[in-house]
């Protein structure tokens, strides 16, 4: 059975809006119980850290990652979700049926200015353009993670001008430029962006128009759908 450690990032403000959609959908999609990461104050039956004294959107994600990790150092797979994200169903399960790339990350939305990476090709995984578009649901195998945490680049984005936003492209940096690892993306995508505006309020994320919808069961793909 395949070890996973997963969890969301949140903000208060979203505990009754956009968070019960995404965990619904998680939870179709085979990740139940997540660990919420909320970077504020947080009541509820979910196992949660909440962050007293806010540290913002990537301080949050990174603290995120580094605590999957210590609390499940010997997981074979991690993933990472923002409160603004939806998935297909049994996404969970398919993953752990596909052949992780070698030396590469998943990012389960695939970026409306990606997919003509993905146009007339066949149902799986392919490379990215390698910008980074999109952290609101990355996947890494253990060695990904490790190598991920390891990063020059993340350790010193806090001091940068735009130190709190830019999470995905700050992870395009660490994984792609700086440790030579590839971004995979799916066809179709497996996930689709729901927030309005972000919590950084930056404008929506487009679409990915080839996301099949939450109710359409991506084992299906393999043959595996009831």
């Amino acid at each position: 059975m395949t070890e996973w450690s997963y969890g969301v990032t949140t903000v208060p403000q979203r505990l009754t809006t956009l968070l019960p959609r995404t965990l619904k959908s998680l939870e179709a999609a085979g990740f139940d119980s997540p660990r919420l990461f909320v970077d504020g104050p947080y009541s509820g039956p979910l196992p949660a850290t909440q962050r007293e004294s806010p540290v913002g959107a990537f301080g949050n994600w990174m603290l995120a990652a580094w605590e999957l990790y210590v609390r499940q150092p010997h997981a074979m797979m991690y993933a990472i979700f923002q409160d603004d994200v939806v998935l297909c169903r049994g996404v969970k399960e398919y993953l752990e049926r596909c052949e992780y790339p070698e030396k590469g990350y998943l990012n389960l939305f695939t970026f409306a200015t990606n997919e003509h990476m993905i146009f007339n090709k066949p149902r799986g995984w392919h490379r990215s353009d390698q910008l980074g578009k999109g952290a609101v649901a990355l996947v890494f195998r253990h060695e990904a993670m490790v190598t991920l945490l390891q990063q020059a680049h993340l350790v010193h984005k806090p001091q940068m001008i735009k130190g709190n936003k830019n999470i995905d492209g700050a992870i395009q940096h660490a994984m792609v430029r700086q440790a030579g690892f590839v971004e995979y993306i799916h066809n179709p995508s497996l996930a689709q962006h729901v927030g309005r505006i972000g919590t950084l309020s930056n404008p929506q994320h487009p679409d990915a128009k080839t996301f099949p919808g939450e109710t359409f069961s991506v084992l299906s793909l393999k043959g595996l759908a009831t």
